[in-house]
């Protein structure tokens, strides 16, 4: 789905939180809701509304349940 490269800082802090790589390719790519950060990083998830509107999983079979308050930051160097 995504190219995006995890740097492997988020990827220890997603496995310490149970985080799956489908479930951040699945904010990234439903994402309608982005907060600018520090240092030119990016806050990227899926509003509640919309995650009501995809209902009980993404069209990838990803659990909604799980994604809600999910903050995937991104960089300007694609991580």
């Amino acid at each position: 789905m995504s190219a995006v490269k995890i740097s492997k800082h988020a990827n220890v802090r997603a496995q310490q939180r149970g985080i799956t790589k489908p479930q951040l390719d699945a904010i990234l790519f439903h994402t309608d809701s982005i907060a600018y950060l520090h240092g030119g990083c990016i806050g990227n998830w899926i509003s509640h509304q919309k995650l009501s509107f995809l209902g009980s999983s993404t069209p990838e079979g990803v659990s909604t349940d799980r994604l809600s308050g999910l903050i995937v930051v991104t960089g300007l160097d694609d991580t």
